[in-house]
């Protein structure tokens, strides 16, 4: 029984790589790996196209054992979503468009290491939701008293 498919209130309108340099680290023993994320986001209101950039870095964590590779790579991608979207776009897009574009990056960081001397690698999963932020509570006002009347 076919599945019943809706497109996705995102759609990728293209994607591009801005940098890529990965580095296989010569060594008899790799440490483990650690990568940072930085992700940034641009709304053009002219044509309703979101804009992600995406930064990946991979690098060492204890300073003594590289991991087998290090590097970064820059991707960008953009995003329409459907104007009767009911919530809000540009969560959807921090979220979506972002792990979107982290895919292609985690198959073009595949991609390349399978091909280098220390094996392939393959990006660890991440997740771009973000913690909601708590609403502060309303502090209490203790009630004005109203001053007695003098007739």
């Amino acid at each position: 029984m076919p599945l019943d498919l809706s497109l996705s209130p995102i759609q990728l309108l293209s994607q591009e790589f801005l940098h890529v340099e990965l580095s296989a680290v010569p060594a008899e023993e790799h440490g483990p790996g650690n990568i940072d994320v930085e992700r940034e986001l641009f709304f053009d209101p002219k044509d309703h196209h979101w804009r992600v950039t995406l930064t990946v870095e991979i690098k060492g964590v204890d300073g003594k054992n590289d991991p087998p590779y290090k590097g970064v790579v820059v991707a960008r991608g953009f995003y329409k979503v459907h104007e009767s979207y009911p919530h809000d776009a540009e969560k959807l897009v921090r979220i979506t468009g972002a792990s979107m574009l982290y895919g292609s990056i985690r198959e073009m960081v595949a991609h390349i290491s399978a091909r280098a001397p220390n094996g392939m690698i393959s990006l660890p999963s991440v997740s771009f939701v973000e913690p909601e932020q708590a609403k502060p509570t309303p502090k209490r006002k203790p009630a004005k008293k109203k001053a007695a009347v003098k007739k």
